[in-house]
This record gives structure tokens, sequence and C-alpha cells, in this order.
């Protein structure tokens, strides 16, 4: 019994292990070398931005502004000035 054991944990172990160098093998093809992944140009041109967006540092100043040529801001109704909301119902009306 003991050595049926010591046949069957081998035989039970060799396919998932078989398998996880398979996927380690194919992940270690894609590997990029962290520099040149950094050096790597990311373009945003083709990305239609909603409003615009801001990179900050870690002191919240921001670095740089990214827009898809307009610059708008979300607003809640509340932050809407009461002159400008009389102005679209007069000329709704």
């Amino acid at each position: 019994m003991r050595t049926f054991f010591g046949f069957l944990i081998p035989i039970l172990c060799i396919p998932p292990l078989s398998f996880l160098t398979i996927e380690l093998y194919k992940e270690w093809n894609q590997y990029i070398p962290l520099q040149q992944y950094l050096d790597q140009q990311i373009k945003v041109d083709h990305i239609a931005l909603p409003e615009m967006s801001y990179i900050t540092a870690a002191d919240d100043t921001i670095v740089s502004e990214i827009t898809n040529g307009e610059k708008r801001v979300s607003l809640t109704y509340a932050e809407i000035p009461g002159i400008l909301k009389d102005v679209f119902v007069i000329s709704e009306d």
C-alpha cells in the first residue's frame, strides 16, 4: 500500500506542474523589461475625454492637463448659478 501511494503522488503531481511550467514559459516570453515599458509612449490622442483630466503630484499640485480640445467641468445642480437656471427656463418658454 505504501509503494502504491509512493507512485500515485508523483503521477498526480506531474500534470499540474507541467501545466504551470508551460504557462510560466508563455508569460516569460511576453515579458518586457520595466525600463523599456516606461520608455514606450502612451498615445491618448484617440481617447475621447468627456471632461478635463488633471495629472497631479504627490502634494496635489497640477503637473499637466489632458483635454479633448474643450475644457469641460461637471457641476452638480446646486453648483449652477440661479441666473443661469432662469435663463434656460426662459429660453425654453
